[in-house]
């Protein structure tokens, strides 16, 4: 059994790892294509793991900065990003359309 989990898990490693992988070449390029996908996959995944209710804010607004997925009910909301440096964090905690979101955990 914990042969199969541990396969299991790897498996589930390789494939995050390779799409981390294809989203940091293409974006390299400017080719923003697979990102856009990855929202829609890592809502769907989380949905799943925590049992809670994101959905692309992209759906009911365009792009909305600093939120990328959404969960009303509760309160929360997801920046999905291939860049995870320092500045793109503070950058993103420092959107005035945060405000908007006061009671909402980011």
């Amino acid at each position: 059994m914990l042969l199969v989990r541990k396969d299991f898990i790897d498996n589930i490693n390789s494939k995050l790892t390779y799409l981390s992988m294809m989203i940091t070449n293409s974006s390299s390029l400017n080719l923003l294509e697979l990102n856009v996908h990855a929202e829609n996959f890592y809502a769907s995944l989380f949905n799943h793991i925590f049992n809670i209710h994101l959905e692309n804010i992209n759906t009911t607004k365009h792009n909305v900065a600093s939120i990328d997925l959404i969960d009303n009910e509760n309160k929360l909301f997801v920046q999905v990003t291939s860049n995870a440096r320092k500045s793109k964090i503070e950058d993103t905690l420092k959107k005035d359309i945060l405000k908007n979101y006061i009671d909402y955990t980011l």
